[in-house]
């Protein structure tokens, strides 16, 4: 911020913008429960709900599947980890979708020449 003459500040106008994408751009909540009960499924485990899911999302799908399964068993987790992987590498947008208004904001800053940047934790070869 730079200051006025008068004592007020005044917000520079922004050039760049960071946007994670899940939570922030898109909705992805859908395909990760998939995936989840999926890999429960295969480990004879109980569905959950995917508001219960959504508790524990955004550390990677290892800590996911770790705090999911409320084990410390690294090989139980590497198991249900490579199940999820597999899964949701192979159906990775089934249910994901942008959320409301987010296509308008990216095309006004677009218009506007602003610099754009996505930031997330998500695998590069999902498509």
């Amino acid at each position: 911020m730079d200051k006025q003459n008068n004592g007020k500040y005044k917000v520079k106008e922004l050039n760049t913008f960071l946007f994670d994408l899940d939570g922030t751009l898109i909705d992805s909540s859908g395909d990760i429960a998939e995936a989840v009960n999926y890999t429960l499924k295969q480990l004879n485990r109980q569905p959950i709900s995917k508001d219960e899911v959504i508790k524990y999302v955004g550390y990677g799908a290892k800590k996911l599947m770790e705090d999911i399964l409320k084990t410390e068993d690294k090989d139980l987790i590497e198991k249900a980890t490579e199940i999820f992987r597999s899964y949701y590498f192979a159906n990775p947008c089934n249910l994901t979708k942008p959320y409301p208004y987010i296509e308008e904001i990216l095309k006004k800053l677009k218009e506007k020449n602003k610099k754009v940047g996505v930031i997330t934790n998500k695998y590069e070869n999902i498509s």
